[in-house]
Protein backbone atom coordinates (compact mmCIF):
# COMPACT_ATOMS: atom_id res chain seq x y z
CA UNK A 1 0.00 0.00 0.00
CA UNK A 2 2.75 2.45 0.64
CA UNK A 3 6.32 2.21 -1.38
CA UNK A 4 8.63 2.26 1.68
CA UNK A 5 12.44 3.62 0.57
CA UNK A 6 13.53 5.88 3.36
CA UNK A 7 12.21 8.16 6.28
CA UNK A 8 12.45 10.81 4.30
CA UNK A 9 10.71 10.31 1.30
CA UNK A 10 7.23 10.79 0.68
CA UNK A 11 5.00 8.23 0.54
CA UNK A 12 2.30 7.95 -1.75
CA UNK A 13 -1.27 6.63 -0.64
CA UNK A 14 -4.01 5.93 -2.53
CA UNK A 15 -7.80 6.10 -1.92
CA UNK A 16 -10.39 4.69 -3.65
CA UNK A 17 -13.32 7.09 -3.89
CA UNK A 18 -16.70 4.74 -4.09
CA UNK A 19 -19.41 6.83 -4.76
CA UNK A 20 -21.38 6.46 -7.62
CA UNK A 21 -20.91 9.76 -9.87
CA UNK A 22 -17.25 9.33 -9.04
CA UNK A 23 -14.51 6.73 -9.59
CA UNK A 24 -11.39 8.73 -9.43
CA UNK A 25 -8.51 7.60 -7.10
CA UNK A 26 -7.36 11.05 -4.65
CA UNK A 27 -3.61 10.90 -4.57
CA UNK A 28 -1.62 12.90 -1.98
CA UNK A 29 1.76 12.19 -0.24
CA UNK A 30 2.01 11.89 3.15
CA UNK A 31 4.97 11.03 5.85
CA UNK A 32 3.83 9.63 9.27
CA UNK A 33 4.23 12.52 12.12
CA UNK A 34 6.79 12.75 13.98
CA UNK A 35 6.61 15.06 17.10
CA UNK A 36 3.61 17.11 18.07
CA UNK A 37 4.07 20.62 19.76
CA UNK A 38 4.19 20.38 24.10
CA UNK A 39 1.08 22.36 25.55
CA UNK A 40 1.61 26.18 26.84
CA UNK A 41 0.38 27.46 29.89
CA UNK A 42 -1.68 30.09 28.08
CA UNK A 43 -3.58 26.69 26.37
CA UNK A 44 -4.38 25.37 29.13
CA UNK A 45 -5.77 28.30 31.08
CA UNK A 46 -7.71 29.54 27.58
CA UNK A 47 -9.01 25.26 27.58
CA UNK A 48 -10.23 26.11 31.08
CA UNK A 49 -11.78 28.94 30.01
CA UNK A 50 -13.42 27.91 27.12
CA UNK A 51 -15.22 24.56 28.53
CA UNK A 52 -16.26 26.31 31.99
CA UNK A 53 -17.64 29.65 30.94
CA UNK A 54 -17.65 29.86 26.82
CA UNK A 55 -20.35 29.12 23.90
CA UNK A 56 -19.42 26.01 23.47
CA UNK A 57 -21.14 22.23 21.29
CA UNK A 58 -20.75 18.66 21.66
CA UNK A 59 -21.28 16.34 19.22
CA UNK A 60 -21.91 12.57 20.00
CA UNK A 61 -21.23 10.15 17.54
CA UNK A 62 -23.60 7.06 18.31
CA UNK A 63 -24.60 5.24 15.36
CA UNK A 64 -23.75 2.19 16.02
CA UNK A 65 -25.88 -1.03 17.53
CA UNK A 66 -25.06 -3.17 20.35
CA UNK A 67 -25.10 -6.13 18.84
CA UNK A 68 -21.44 -7.30 19.57
CA UNK A 69 -22.40 -6.91 22.88
CA UNK A 70 -25.01 -9.20 22.75
CA UNK A 71 -27.07 -6.00 22.94
CA UNK A 72 -30.08 -5.56 20.67
CA UNK A 73 -30.13 -2.41 20.93
CA UNK A 74 -28.04 0.90 19.89
CA UNK A 75 -24.41 0.97 21.38
CA UNK A 76 -25.35 4.23 23.54
CA UNK A 77 -28.13 2.69 25.22
CA UNK A 78 -26.28 -0.24 26.78
CA UNK A 79 -26.05 -0.05 30.88
CA UNK A 80 -22.34 0.31 31.34
CA UNK A 81 -21.94 1.53 34.97
CA UNK A 82 -20.41 -0.91 37.31
CA UNK A 83 -22.89 -0.34 40.45
CA UNK A 84 -25.35 1.63 38.71
CA UNK A 85 -26.11 0.29 35.17
CA UNK A 86 -26.10 3.48 33.52
CA UNK A 87 -26.23 3.61 30.06
CA UNK A 88 -23.39 4.91 28.06
CA UNK A 89 -25.56 8.14 27.02
CA UNK A 90 -26.27 8.46 30.54
CA UNK A 91 -22.86 9.33 31.77
CA UNK A 92 -21.81 11.22 29.12
CA UNK A 93 -25.38 13.69 29.30
CA UNK A 94 -24.57 14.07 32.90
CA UNK A 95 -20.38 14.81 32.40
CA UNK A 96 -21.95 17.43 30.41
CA UNK A 97 -24.46 18.72 32.07
CA UNK A 98 -21.75 18.81 34.67
CA UNK A 99 -18.97 20.22 33.37
CA UNK A 100 -21.09 23.20 31.78
CA UNK A 101 -23.16 23.48 35.05
CA UNK A 102 -22.30 27.24 34.72
CA UNK A 103 -22.98 27.75 30.99
CA UNK A 104 -25.80 24.91 30.28
CA UNK A 105 -27.70 27.56 28.11
CA UNK A 106 -25.13 28.48 26.23
CA UNK A 107 -24.02 24.80 25.26
CA UNK A 108 -25.64 23.07 22.12
CA UNK A 109 -25.52 19.07 21.92
CA UNK A 110 -25.76 16.98 18.45
CA UNK A 111 -26.22 13.50 18.54
CA UNK A 112 -25.70 11.26 15.97
CA UNK A 113 -27.98 8.52 15.97
CA UNK A 114 -29.06 5.80 12.91
CA UNK A 115 -32.20 7.78 11.70
CA UNK A 116 -34.56 4.81 12.80
CA UNK A 117 -33.59 4.95 15.70
CA UNK A 118 -34.45 8.47 16.90
CA UNK A 119 -37.95 7.63 18.37
CA UNK A 120 -35.84 5.35 20.75
CA UNK A 121 -33.51 7.90 21.74
CA UNK A 122 -36.26 10.36 21.92
CA UNK A 123 -38.53 8.06 24.59
CA UNK A 124 -35.04 7.18 26.48
CA UNK A 125 -33.80 11.20 26.78
CA UNK A 126 -37.95 12.13 28.01
CA UNK A 127 -38.47 9.56 29.84
CA UNK A 128 -35.34 10.72 31.61
CA UNK A 129 -36.19 14.66 31.87
CA UNK A 130 -33.06 14.72 29.26
CA UNK A 131 -30.40 14.11 32.59
CA UNK A 132 -30.82 18.32 33.20
CA UNK A 133 -29.95 18.94 29.66
CA UNK A 134 -31.50 22.00 28.44
CA UNK A 135 -33.92 20.07 25.34
CA UNK A 136 -34.32 22.82 23.38
CA UNK A 137 -30.73 22.83 23.17
CA UNK A 138 -30.57 19.17 22.32
CA UNK A 139 -30.66 17.69 18.70
CA UNK A 140 -30.86 14.17 17.74
CA UNK A 141 -29.04 14.03 13.89
CA UNK A 142 -30.40 10.85 11.98
CA UNK A 143 -27.66 9.21 10.16
CA UNK A 144 -27.98 7.63 6.51
CA UNK A 145 -28.19 4.07 5.66
CA UNK A 146 -26.10 2.06 3.19
CA UNK A 147 -26.56 -1.60 1.89
CA UNK A 148 -24.43 -4.71 2.66
CA UNK A 149 -22.85 -6.11 -0.36
CA UNK A 150 -22.24 -9.85 -1.06
CA UNK A 151 -20.05 -10.56 -4.60
CA UNK A 152 -21.17 -7.42 -5.76
CA UNK A 153 -25.07 -7.66 -4.82
CA UNK A 154 -27.84 -6.68 -2.03
CA UNK A 155 -28.94 -8.89 0.08
CA UNK A 156 -31.75 -9.14 2.46
CA UNK A 157 -31.73 -9.41 6.42
CA UNK A 158 -35.31 -10.23 6.85
CA UNK A 159 -38.08 -10.86 4.35
CA UNK A 160 -39.00 -7.44 3.48
CA UNK A 161 -35.86 -5.22 4.34
CA UNK A 162 -32.64 -5.15 2.41
CA UNK A 163 -29.51 -5.56 4.71
CA UNK A 164 -28.20 -1.94 5.62
CA UNK A 165 -26.32 0.01 7.84
CA UNK A 166 -25.11 3.60 8.70
CA UNK A 167 -23.03 4.89 6.55
CA UNK A 168 -20.02 6.29 8.75
CA UNK A 169 -19.52 8.80 11.02
CA UNK A 170 -18.17 11.04 8.03
CA UNK A 171 -22.21 10.71 7.64
CA UNK A 172 -22.37 13.52 10.44
CA UNK A 173 -22.13 16.03 8.05
CA UNK A 174 -24.95 15.44 5.95
CA UNK A 175 -27.33 13.93 8.05
CA UNK A 176 -30.65 14.86 9.08
CA UNK A 177 -30.96 17.48 11.51
CA UNK A 178 -27.32 18.57 11.52
CA UNK A 179 -27.69 21.95 9.94
CA UNK A 180 -30.16 22.53 12.67
CA UNK A 181 -27.63 21.71 15.01
CA UNK A 182 -25.25 24.46 13.06
CA UNK A 183 -28.30 26.94 13.21
CA UNK A 184 -28.41 26.61 16.87
CA UNK A 185 -24.90 27.11 17.32
CA UNK A 186 -25.00 30.64 15.19
CA UNK A 187 -27.35 31.46 17.77
CA UNK A 188 -25.91 31.11 20.32
CA UNK A 189 -22.88 32.62 18.89
CA UNK A 190 -20.67 29.05 19.27
CA UNK A 191 -18.00 29.05 17.09
CA UNK A 192 -16.97 25.30 17.73
CA UNK A 193 -17.38 21.81 18.95
CA UNK A 194 -15.94 19.52 20.72
CA UNK A 195 -16.49 15.96 18.79
CA UNK A 196 -16.43 12.17 20.83
CA UNK A 197 -17.76 8.38 20.07
CA UNK A 198 -20.00 7.22 22.38
CA UNK A 199 -17.68 3.74 23.00
CA UNK A 200 -15.53 5.27 24.80
CA UNK A 201 -16.65 6.96 28.36
CA UNK A 202 -13.10 7.44 29.47
CA UNK A 203 -12.75 10.38 27.23
CA UNK A 204 -15.00 12.39 29.77
CA UNK A 205 -13.88 14.65 31.51
CA UNK A 206 -12.69 16.13 28.18
CA UNK A 207 -9.48 17.59 28.78
CA UNK A 208 -9.38 21.62 28.82
CA UNK A 209 -5.56 21.45 26.61
CA UNK A 210 -7.76 19.85 23.65
CA UNK A 211 -10.20 22.56 23.81
CA UNK A 212 -6.73 25.39 24.61
CA UNK A 213 -4.82 24.14 21.78
CA UNK A 214 -7.54 24.70 19.44
CA UNK A 215 -8.84 28.33 20.74
CA UNK A 216 -5.34 29.38 20.84
CA UNK A 217 -4.32 28.18 17.12
CA UNK A 218 -7.53 28.55 15.86
CA UNK A 219 -7.21 25.88 12.92
CA UNK A 220 -10.03 24.03 10.86
CA UNK A 221 -9.76 21.12 13.20
CA UNK A 222 -8.06 19.82 16.68
CA UNK A 223 -7.04 15.89 16.82
CA UNK A 224 -6.31 14.55 19.90
CA UNK A 225 -3.58 11.46 19.17
CA UNK A 226 -2.14 9.21 21.79
CA UNK A 227 1.13 7.46 21.26
CA UNK A 228 0.72 3.94 19.76
CA UNK A 229 2.12 0.82 20.87
CA UNK A 230 1.41 -3.05 19.44
CA UNK A 231 -1.68 -3.53 20.97
CA UNK A 232 -3.32 -0.38 19.13
CA UNK A 233 -3.85 -2.20 15.85
CA UNK A 234 -7.01 -0.97 15.04
CA UNK A 235 -6.20 2.71 14.90
CA UNK A 236 -6.17 5.17 12.47
CA UNK A 237 -2.95 6.90 12.18
CA UNK A 238 -1.46 10.99 11.72
CA UNK A 239 0.38 11.68 8.93
CA UNK A 240 1.94 14.53 7.19
CA UNK A 241 -0.67 15.88 4.06
CA UNK A 242 0.31 18.34 2.04
CA UNK A 243 -1.74 20.66 4.01
CA UNK A 244 -0.91 19.66 7.59
CA UNK A 245 -1.34 16.54 9.86
CA UNK A 246 -4.07 14.12 8.28
CA UNK A 247 -5.57 10.41 9.35
CA UNK A 248 -5.04 7.43 7.76
CA UNK A 249 -7.79 4.70 8.83
CA UNK A 250 -6.38 1.51 9.88
CA UNK A 251 -8.49 -0.19 6.93
CA UNK A 252 -6.39 1.30 4.53
CA UNK A 253 -2.82 0.37 6.22
CA UNK A 254 -1.00 -2.86 6.24
CA UNK A 255 -0.58 -4.44 10.12
CA UNK A 256 3.45 -3.55 10.13
CA UNK A 257 2.70 -0.03 8.66
CA UNK A 258 0.32 0.49 11.85
CA UNK A 259 3.34 -1.07 14.22
CA UNK A 260 6.53 -0.08 12.91
CA UNK A 261 5.95 3.26 10.91
CA UNK A 262 3.02 5.48 12.48
CA UNK A 263 3.69 6.94 15.96
CA UNK A 264 0.70 8.70 16.67
CA UNK A 265 -2.89 7.01 16.81
CA UNK A 266 -6.64 8.61 16.43
CA UNK A 267 -8.88 8.35 19.20
CA UNK A 268 -11.73 9.92 17.41
CA UNK A 269 -11.75 13.00 20.04
CA UNK A 270 -11.83 16.23 18.11
CA UNK A 271 -12.32 19.99 18.31
CA UNK A 272 -14.03 21.25 14.97
CA UNK A 273 -14.08 25.00 14.35
CA UNK A 274 -18.44 25.22 13.49
CA UNK A 275 -16.88 27.30 9.93
CA UNK A 276 -15.05 24.56 8.94
CA UNK A 277 -18.08 21.96 9.57
CA UNK A 278 -21.08 24.13 7.68
CA UNK A 279 -18.14 23.83 4.85
CA UNK A 280 -18.31 20.18 5.00
CA UNK A 281 -21.76 20.13 4.40
CA UNK A 282 -21.17 20.58 1.05
CA UNK A 283 -17.94 18.45 0.89
CA UNK A 284 -18.34 14.94 -0.81
CA UNK A 285 -16.28 12.78 1.07
CA UNK A 286 -14.65 9.45 -0.05
CA UNK A 287 -16.35 6.03 0.75
CA UNK A 288 -13.97 2.78 1.51
CA UNK A 289 -15.03 -0.51 1.33
CA UNK A 290 -14.97 -2.26 5.02
CA UNK A 291 -15.77 -6.14 6.37
CA UNK A 292 -18.56 -5.91 8.98
CA UNK A 293 -20.85 -8.98 10.21
CA UNK A 294 -24.59 -8.45 8.64
CA UNK A 295 -27.59 -11.07 8.83
CA UNK A 296 -28.22 -13.17 5.84
CA UNK A 297 -31.70 -13.76 5.01
CA UNK A 298 -32.42 -16.85 2.60
CA UNK A 299 -35.63 -16.27 0.64
CA UNK A 300 -35.57 -19.72 -0.24
CA UNK A 301 -35.37 -21.68 3.02
CA UNK A 302 -36.18 -18.86 5.23
CA UNK A 303 -33.37 -19.08 7.34
CA UNK A 304 -31.13 -16.13 8.89
CA UNK A 305 -27.61 -16.32 9.36
CA UNK A 306 -24.51 -14.12 10.10
CA UNK A 307 -22.19 -13.63 7.16
CA UNK A 308 -19.21 -11.36 6.61
CA UNK A 309 -19.98 -8.37 3.90
CA UNK A 310 -19.04 -5.29 2.43
CA UNK A 311 -20.17 -1.70 3.10
CA UNK A 312 -19.23 1.21 2.15
CA UNK A 313 -18.76 3.80 4.61
CA UNK A 314 -17.17 7.64 5.06
CA UNK A 315 -15.25 8.42 7.96
CA UNK A 316 -14.82 11.53 9.71
CA UNK A 317 -11.18 11.45 9.99
CA UNK A 318 -11.11 12.25 6.27
CA UNK A 319 -12.23 15.96 7.56
CA UNK A 320 -8.84 16.29 7.61
CA UNK A 321 -8.20 15.93 4.07
CA UNK A 322 -10.05 19.24 3.32
CA UNK A 323 -8.87 21.48 6.51
CA UNK A 324 -6.32 24.12 5.72
CA UNK A 325 -4.78 24.04 8.69
CA UNK A 326 -4.69 21.33 11.17
CA UNK A 327 -3.43 21.40 15.29
CA UNK A 328 -2.71 17.96 17.55
CA UNK A 329 -2.93 17.59 20.73
CA UNK A 330 -1.04 14.63 22.58
CA UNK A 331 -3.45 12.71 25.13
CA UNK A 332 -2.93 10.80 27.99
CA UNK A 333 -3.49 6.68 26.21
CA UNK A 334 -5.38 6.32 29.60
CA UNK A 335 -8.44 7.14 28.06
CA UNK A 336 -8.41 5.70 24.93
CA UNK A 337 -10.53 2.35 26.18
CA UNK A 338 -13.03 2.00 23.09
CA UNK A 339 -15.86 -0.72 23.94
CA UNK A 340 -16.21 -2.88 21.22
CA UNK A 341 -17.03 -6.49 22.18
CA UNK A 342 -18.11 -8.25 26.11
CA UNK A 343 -14.15 -8.47 27.22
CA UNK A 344 -13.91 -4.68 26.53
CA UNK A 345 -17.03 -4.10 29.06
CA UNK A 346 -15.29 -6.14 31.99
CA UNK A 347 -12.37 -4.52 31.57
CA UNK A 348 -14.01 -0.98 31.24
CA UNK A 349 -16.17 -1.58 33.99
CA UNK A 350 -13.07 -2.70 36.26
CA UNK A 351 -11.46 0.47 35.19
CA UNK A 352 -14.46 2.54 36.26
CA UNK A 353 -14.29 1.34 40.08
CA UNK A 354 -10.25 1.62 40.02
CA UNK A 355 -10.83 5.27 38.55
CA UNK A 356 -13.23 6.30 40.80
CA UNK A 357 -11.76 4.83 43.92
CA UNK A 358 -7.82 6.60 42.89
CA UNK A 359 -9.70 9.82 42.10
CA UNK A 360 -11.54 9.60 45.93
CA UNK A 361 -8.05 8.86 47.62
CA UNK A 362 -6.10 11.37 45.73
CA UNK A 363 -8.51 14.06 47.05
CA UNK A 364 -7.81 12.48 50.59
CA UNK A 365 -10.89 10.31 50.90
CA UNK A 366 -10.81 7.04 52.06
CA UNK A 367 -12.46 4.35 50.07
CA UNK A 368 -13.21 0.77 49.19
CA UNK A 369 -14.36 -0.88 46.21
CA UNK A 370 -16.83 -1.17 44.61
CA UNK A 371 -17.09 2.46 44.44
CA UNK A 372 -19.33 3.84 41.89
CA UNK A 373 -19.35 8.28 41.34
CA UNK A 374 -21.79 10.36 39.78
CA UNK A 375 -19.56 12.22 37.42
CA UNK A 376 -20.51 15.52 38.93
CA UNK A 377 -17.83 14.61 41.40
CA UNK A 378 -15.09 15.20 39.04
CA UNK A 379 -15.89 18.77 38.70
CA UNK A 380 -16.02 19.90 42.17
CA UNK A 381 -13.00 21.34 44.43
CA UNK A 382 -11.11 19.21 46.90
CA UNK A 383 -12.76 21.23 49.93
CA UNK A 384 -16.33 20.42 47.90
CA UNK A 385 -15.56 16.64 47.99
CA UNK A 386 -14.26 16.62 51.43
CA UNK A 387 -16.79 18.22 52.97
CA UNK A 388 -19.14 15.87 50.83
CA UNK A 389 -17.84 12.86 52.53
CA UNK A 390 -16.36 13.75 56.07
CA UNK A 391 -18.62 12.44 58.15
CA UNK A 392 -17.91 8.99 56.61
CA UNK A 393 -15.31 6.45 57.78
CA UNK A 394 -15.14 4.94 54.50
CA UNK A 395 -16.55 5.81 51.67
CA UNK A 396 -18.07 1.93 49.61
CA UNK A 397 -20.81 2.05 47.18
CA UNK A 398 -22.71 4.51 44.63
CA UNK A 399 -22.65 8.61 45.46
CA UNK A 400 -24.96 10.51 44.07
Amino acid sequence: MYNFKDDNTPYQKQIQDFAVDQGNKATYPITPLSDIEPLSEEEIRLGRKACEEEPLGYILMAGGMGSRLGFNKPKALYPISTLKNKPLLQLFLEHIVAQRRCVLQKTVLGILVEKSSIPLFELFLQENNFFGFPKENLHLMGQKTFPFEKEGSWFLETKNRIAAAPNGNGGLFESAGFETFLTSCNTLSIERTVVLPIDNPFLFPIPHALVGRHRFTEPDITCSAIPRDTSHQKMGCFAKGPEGAVIVDYPLLEKEECTDTFIFGNINLFCFSNRFMEMLTKTPFPYHSVIKNASHYDDISGETTQIDAIKKETFITDATLFSKKTAMYLSSPDIFMPIKTRDDVKRVQREFLLRDAAFLEKSGVPCDTPVELHPRFYYKSTDEILAHFSSYALVKGYFE
